[in-house]
């Protein structure tokens, strides 16, 4: 009898570790639709990698957390700034107070949702002819200050 209550409570055991959890995941992505070269330099007290996305390039930031979302996963939380330069040469700082960017990568509500499923949350940001313009026209103003 002892043995039954054994052998059925190792295989209970085994049974329950086997249940697979769900795989959650969040990406945030960062994509360059413009025709310029974009480089991104981040300022902050961590290491983050600086990177460059050629026209029609992504970068993808990837969190999968163990047993559902993490509602605080945001790929930049600890940056300070990031230095966003088109075509080596228009530069904008996301992040500064010094510019009055429409959109800002330091800001989450920048990053539009785009799929919003039971264990996957995707969000992007879409660089576009528009964001160059706006660099151009920010750039102008920041060198009349001196």
């Amino acid at each position: 009898m002892e043995t039954k209550f054994l052998i059925f409570g190792l295989l209970l055991t085994l049974g329950i570790s086997c249940v697979e959890e769900d795989e959650y995941v969040t990406t945030y992505t960062i994509e360059n639709t413009s025709s310029y070269t974009i480089a991104f330099n981040f300022f902050s007290k961590f290491n983050y990698e600086s990177f460059i996305l050629e026209p029609n390039e992504i970068k993808k930031y990837k969190n999968t957390p163990r047993g559902g979302f993490s509602s605080t996963f945001f790929p930049f939380e600890a940056v300070d700034s990031i230095k966003v330069t088109f075509n080596d040469n228009i530069s904008v700082f996301h992040g500064s107070t010094l510019y009055n960017l429409k959109r800002n990568l330091l800001l989450k509500s920048s990053f539009k949702q785009v799929t919003d499923k039971a264990t996957l949350r995707e969000f992007e940001y879409v660089f576009t002819e528009e964001d160059y313009q706006e660099a151009l026209t920010h750039q102008v103003r920041y060198y009349h200050l001196f």
